[in-house]
């Protein structure tokens, strides 16, 4: 799941669950700003940022990446990142960690 697929999974949860941007900053100890330009991609994110979200979703950050297909069962969308090489338990190469930026690449 790319960056910019994560910032409209995170919003369409938000938004499935009734939670405005400023109940969910609250919830998080993040600034409503904050949650509106990361839903946006006008921000970048780091994984503290990112992990605070969810939890204000009372989500586990597996459910909130999971993508549609996998919640369905559909076998053949889940199993994409397995055939671009991914396993689970795999790092992301160390630039990567830190921050998670939608955008130009």
């Amino acid at each position: 799941m790319d960056v910019a697929s994560v910032r409209h999974r995170l919003r369409a949860l938000r938004e499935q669950l009734g939670l405005s941007q400023e109940e969910v900053a609250d919830r998080a100890n993040l600034s409503k700003n904050f949650v509106s330009a990361m839903e946006r991609g006008a921000k970048g994110f780091g994984i503290e940022s990112f992990l605070r979200y969810v939890d204000a979703l009372g989500l586990s950050p597996a459910e909130a990446l999971q993508t549609e297909a996998e919640a369905a069962g559909d076998p053949g969308r889940a199993g994409d990142r397995r055939r671009l090489g991914h396993r689970p338990g795999d790092r992301a190469p160390a630039g990567r960690r830190r921050r998670l930026r939608g955008g130009g690449r």
